[in-house]
């Protein structure tokens, strides 16, 4: 599924839903494909899961739920066995809640990025202070995504390959 989780800031809270590009066709595994059934039921348990834990509301997850069901349908999987694993993905995993307790934030690695360490460190501090409490109401978290390296800079004219020089 190529899919991600969406987010918004809904009175002071995180809440996320589940973002399908244009292009995502829903394929998955056909029910009377020669894969083992252990697998088979597991596809649909699997999505529901991660569904489940994607969308902040259980009203996010119920409309998805609903369409995911759908696409499921159409790929020959009985409707009994689809209710059973939705119903089963809300009890495998905890209890949604719209409260995040941190965010991550994801940027470059930059030696000169200190600062937001530094404000990741004293968050505790900040929050205590009337003046700046207002602006910690969630905990974040800094997350390093890695640099893009001349492997990713490659590019191909006219079936030759060459590197951008951006």
């Amino acid at each position: 599924m190529t899919s991600l989780w969406c987010g918004t800031m809904v009175s002071k809270r995180l809440e996320t839903t589940l973002y399908r590009k244009p292009t995502d066709a829903q394929n998955y595994l056909h029910h009377s494909s020669y894969h083992p059934n252990s697998t088979i039921k597991a596809i649909p348990l699997g999505q529901f899961i991660r569904l489940n834990k994607l969308c902040s509301t259980r009203k996010e997850f119920w409309i998805h739920s609903e369409q995911m069901i759908d696409a499921f349908l159409r790929r020959g999987y009985p409707e009994q066995d689809l209710l059973k694993a939705r119903r089963e993905s809300l009890t495998h995993v905890p209890a949604i809640t719209t409260n995040r307790e941190s965010i991550p934030f994801i940027v470059d690695y930059d030696p000169y990025i200190q600062p937001l360490k530094e404000i990741e460190r004293y968050q505790n501090i900040l929050r205590e202070s009337t003046e700046t409490k207002h602006l910690l109401d969630v905990r974040f978290i800094t997350a390093y995504r890695r640099n893009t390296t001349l492997r990713n800079r490659r590019f191909y004219v006219n079936g030759v390959r060459h590197l951008s020089l951006q």
